[in-house]
């Protein structure tokens, strides 16, 4: 089973190309300013493997998977099982994650191997207040960095400037997506 915060079919935020995203519920690193730390608890929203893959594979227009978080790498054993179904119907894999590239490969933890086989694009490292940045695309802090574990994606599939979606909900909230100044938005979302 995997643990789901959020279901996003369409987005051209989270990654190269228009991808389904999925935010995971649990993260075991909780870094400090976190934009999402409503990710951090388990909520028991579970889904299995065959049920994520063919709410993704119904959707014919996206080009490939997000995996964000919460932590993706807490749950890697479900997470690898679910890349391997949705790259053999030839889907692209970007994972988000607060581990370093280094970290995962010498943790010696199959599961975290096995998922990062079915990788092309990671983007790691903790969430650093000290070096928040906006400038840089796809990430949040300076210390981020972007891996392409297959010849699928270059640094030229990636946004040269940070975008914003706005996504609206079935219960009427509205869920924003991408990289932006958390405050600078909420004052601009008071004056709407």
């Amino acid at each position: 089973m995997i643990n789901v915060y959020e279901f996003i079919e369409n987005t051209r935020v989270e990654g190269p190309g228009l991808r389904y995203c999925i935010y995971l519920q649990g993260c075991s690193i909780r870094c400090r300013g976190c934009n999402v730390p409503e990710t951090w608890n388990s909520n028991n929203q579970l889904y299995t493997v065959e049920e994520i893959s063919s709410k993704v594979l119904s959707n014919l227009k996206i080009e490939g998977v997000t995996f964000s978080g919460g932590e993706p790498f807490d749950q890697a054993k479900e997470l690898s099982a679910l890349a391997a179904i949705l790259k053999g119907h030839g889907l692209s894999i970007t994972v988000f994650t607060g581990y370093t590239l280094d970290y995962l490969k010498n943790s010696n933890n199959q599961d975290y191997l096995n998922l990062l086989n079915h990788v092309d694009l990671l983007i790691d490292g903790p969430f650093d207040l000290s070096k928040k940045t906006l400038k840089k695309p796809l990430v949040g802090s300076s210390n981020q960095d972007y891996h392409f574990l297959t010849d699928r994606y270059s640094i030229d599939d990636i946004n040269k400037e940070n975008k914003l979606e706005f996504h609206l909900k079935n219960d009427g909230k509205v869920m924003v997506l991408g990289i932006y100044d958390k405050e600078k938005l909420d004052l601009l979302l008071d004056d709407i």
